[in-house]
Order: C-alpha cells, then structure tokens, then sequence
C-alpha cells in the first residue's frame, strides 16, 4: 500500500534536550505522522540534531508553524515522496501466566506485518509486556522486558493458537528466567 506524504527535514545545532523533547509532542498534535530526532556533529564539531518529521502534504503549514516557533531554526527541507507499508492485521490471544502455585491470564493482541499466514514479522506491544512483568513482580517473579518478548514471541512464530502459555518454575525472583521458564504448546 502507497500513501502520498511530506518529509521535513531540519538541522538544528542550539537546540536543549528538554527543548526537544517538548517540540516532538508539539508536532505530533499538529498532524505529524511520525517524528525522529537524531544526534549528529555539525559544523565546528557542534553537537546538533537532525529533525524528521513525517506527514501528509495537509499538514505542513501547520507542522511548519510549531517547528519555526519552537526551534528559529531558518531553513529545512521539504521533500515529496510515497510511504509504503505492508499489510498489518490484528488478532487477539490469550496469555496464561503460571508463576508457581499461582495462575492468571491477559488479554492482547497480536500484530502481524505481512500476510498472516506467512508474516514477517509478529509483535506484542510493548506496553502489554510492562503488565506482564508488573504481574510477575507483584507475584514476587522478576522478568526482564526483553526476556518476555522472546518467549512471547517465540510461541506466536511455532503456533497458531488462541492462547499462549508461560509458565516459571516458582516465584522466588530468578535472575535469568528466560532460562528456567518453560513454553507449552497448545
């Protein structure tokens, strides 16, 4: 799929990280589709900033008035082109979570980019990994955000089920569980 779009590009070399982190809300409200700042070195070794912003061709005058206000920067780049992307389908799962004795399920959703039947990616949101792992502390179990992804993940790319299963040995805090959960199928 194929949507026409506008990037911005703006270099900035006098901008604070508080000033920055203020204007990427700014532009978002504005109609950015997407904004990335990236660190670089300008002229005379000046630490600066590269400033993306993505959005339809709509949006620019309005993007292009917090940008100028925020920033005084006095010159950027507008440049026209097509965002592609793939197809992108939802289905909901459940995970059901065994820490020792103790077991729950939560409620999510799977994104996949791709056809689904052959996806080439599979993801779980980020912000459901943080329940999870909130779940397990409360319960006195310990997993990093990373480690949760891997399992997750790992189950969703071997099977097509509804739900997904977790399951740790105890819940005393184990320094690495990746290594001592299980995965069960099915």
């Amino acid at each position: 799929m194929s949507k026409k779009m506008r990037l911005l590009l703006a270099q900035a070399d006098d901008l604070t990280g508080e000033a920055v982190g203020h204007l990427i809300p700014r532009l978002l409200e504005k109609g950015a589709a997407n904004v990335q700042v990236i660190a670089s070195i300008t002229k005379k070794n000046r630490p600066g900033q590269v400033i993306l912003v993505d959005m339809r061709p709509e949006r620019l005058a309005a993007v292009l008035s917090v940008l100028l206000a925020e920033t005084g920067i006095s010159g950027y780049y507008i440049l026209d082109g097509h965002h592609f992307s793939l197809e992108v389908s939802f289905a909901p799962k459940i995970l059901r979570i065994t820490l020792g004795d103790a077991s729950w399920t939560r409620d999510f959703v799977v994104k996949y980019v791709g056809p689904k039947e052959h996806p080439f990616a599979i993801k779980v949101e980020h912000d459901f990994l943080q329940i999870v792992q909130k779940d397990l502390e409360m319960r006195g179990g310990t997993c990093s955000l990373k480690q949760l992804r891997a399992l997750i993940e790992s189950q969703l790319w071997l099977v097509d089920t509804p739900e997904i299963l977790l399951s740790f040995p105890s819940a005393t805090p184990l320094p690495a569980v990746a290594g001592r959960a299980s995965i069960r199928l099915g």
